[in-house]
């Protein structure tokens, strides 16, 4: 018999699970667009062209009334398989349990959350069954919250949004799996009325159905990832997916890429060694920084994300945080402040997770940014804070340097110029004892800005002057420039005009 070469051969399987009726007891609302879903995502794997499943391998297990109706076809699927297993589900989601932590899938017409099924029992079933299954790749369209209204798939939950990934990565834990879910527990208008798909859903389905232009011969969930994270990402304010995986499960290969072009015959044998030549996660994020330095946002996140999606895949918690952080940061220079957060949030709840105190620090520290930057100053300091006492506790210095100047800064947006002035003269002295440059000069703009606001302008000048003697020293010229039309502004000196114009045109200073 020949072997197949179809990504979902003999011995895969797949179970497509679709509770589209609402709970009014629970008061979720219907979802009609789940329907279509299980509808085009069998007909897509089966006799689509891109998987090659056998009709029979694949089963639709439709409005779901009790767990055992889940949960047996998911047991014989398993049990069969000995390549690939599939399990998507798409409905309302809820958190449950203890605390709230537990992920219950919704069912048809239940009065209870306790009625729907605990993802835990699926994991367990998974496990005990599908033993033979070489990966296991688990889907999830479905929020966390148990709220929805007019057809939406979200809600306010007790989780926040950062934190929401790593609850699912924890409970959906399979070896030589990978999890992909649409994250949609704190955002809305992911199921709107009178859509065809639900929104993750249908941005999946056009991936299977037109390919990815540019891309490799063969989907794995690592490359589907990554590009339906592109694709939510425009759907803004739509959330963004999320993915976890255990062993090889990030290069379990889904699908056939339909807009694949193969190259020409002179690079058959250089695309032969394609496999050897795959990006190093440490390289992307080296190529990602200096994009970011670039000022090409949309490039280094993009790269940003290949590389977590990597480091996913190898485990590397520590890594996955700053990756994140850093994703953060490049959130926040586009105006994207809620994605800051969520990033911030994921990489605080991974540090927790982990134990480690610095990373928890850090993303603390970005958190209080980006809340001050959204006009939350009670948030800001209460991360702040919180970064100022892990700082001290840990004796990190730059963190509690970064602690104090978010501080300085929340209490001159409340107009509280004393505290302000306090913790930007405690940063000062700090940064003098670390002899940080840009230290010096942060402090020093805060300090210049708030005698220019009690109108003291002999004491203005002087901070500025010091603040630019700082910049200076690190070659920062945008700051520099910054700083000498501020000193221009409070002076009335042409001088500082020119010298900054100077800078801006790339005329050196002076001349």
């Amino acid at each position: 018999m020949t072997p197949s070469t179809d990504p979902l051969g003999p011995g895969s399987r797949a179970v497509l699970i679709g509770a589209w009726s609402g709970c009014d007891d629970l008061g979720l609302a219907d979802l009609p667009a789940v329907e279509r879903n299980i509808a085009e995502l069998h007909r897509l794997l089966t006799v689509g062209g891109v998987a090659g499943l056998r009709p029979d391998h694949c089963v639709r297990v439709e409005q779901p009334s009790h767990p055992h109706e889940i949960l047996r076809p998911v047991e014989h699927a398993a049990s069969q398989t000995t390549d690939t297993l599939l399990i998507y589900y798409a409905g309302h989601g809820l958190l449950e349990g203890r605390r709230q932590r537990d992920l219950y899938l919704a069912l048809c017409g239940t009065r209870w959350p306790d009625e729907c099924l605990p993802y835990e029992s699926l994991r367990t079933r998974i496990l005990e069954c599908g033993k033979d299954a070489l990966q296991t790749v688990v889907i999830l369209d479905c929020c966390f919250s148990g709220q929805a209204l007019d057809g939406e798939m979200s809600g306010e939950g007790i989780v926040s949004p950062g934190q929401l990934p790593d609850v699912v990565a924890r409970e959906t834990r399979l070896p030589g799996a990978c999890v992909l879910t649409a994250s949609a527990a704190t955002r809305k208008a992911l199921a709107p009325v009178g859509a065809t798909y639900t929104a993750f859903t249908g941005e999946l389905i056009a991936v299977l159905r037109d390919g990815i232009a540019g891309g490799p011969e063969l989907l794995d969930m690592s490359t589907l990832y990554t590009e339906l994270t592109h694709r939510m990402r425009r759907r803004a304010p739509a959330p963004t997916p999320r993915f976890g995986s255990r062993g090889t499960g990030a290069r379990t290969v889904l699908t056939r890429n339909r807009a694949y072009a193969p190259p020409p015959s002179g690079a058959t044998v250089h695309a032969a060694s394609a496999p050897s030549a795959r990006p190093r996660p440490h390289d992307l994020v080296a190529l990602a920084d200096r994009l970011f330095g670039e000022a090409d946002h949309e490039a280094a996140a993009l790269n940003y994300r290949k590389a977590l999606v990597l480091f996913e895949a190898e485990q590397n918690r520590p890594a996955q945080i700053n990756v994140l952080i850093a994703l953060a940061r490049v959130a926040q220079a586009t105006g994207d402040l809620p994605g800051s957060s969520a990033h911030l949030d994921h990489a605080r709840a991974m540090a927790v997770v982990i134990g480690n105190r610095l990373a928890e620090m850090n993303a603390l520290n970005g958190l209080g940014s980006a809340a001050l930057a959204g006009d939350a100053t009670e948030i800001a300091i209460r991360h702040h804070r919180a970064a100022l006492m892990i700082a001290e506790e840990i004796g990190n210095d730059l963190g509690l340097l970064n602690a104090l100047n978010g501080l300085a800064r929340a209490a001159v947006s409340q107009t509280d110029l004393d505290t302000a002035v306090g913790h930007y003269r405690r940063a000062l002295a700090l940064a003098e004892r670390l002899s940080s440059d840009i230290g010096r000069a942060n402090a020093h703009i805060g300090l210049g800005n708030i005698a220019r606001r009690r109108d003291d302008r002999p004491t203005a000048e002087r901070h500025f002057l010091q603040a630019l003697a700082g910049a200076k020293a690190v070659d920062n010229r945008p700051a520099q420039a910054t700083i000498l039309r501020t000193l221009g502004d409070l002076t009335g000196s042409t001088q500082y005009y020119t010298q900054a114009a100077a800078l801006t045109d790339g005329t050196p200073a002076g001349r």
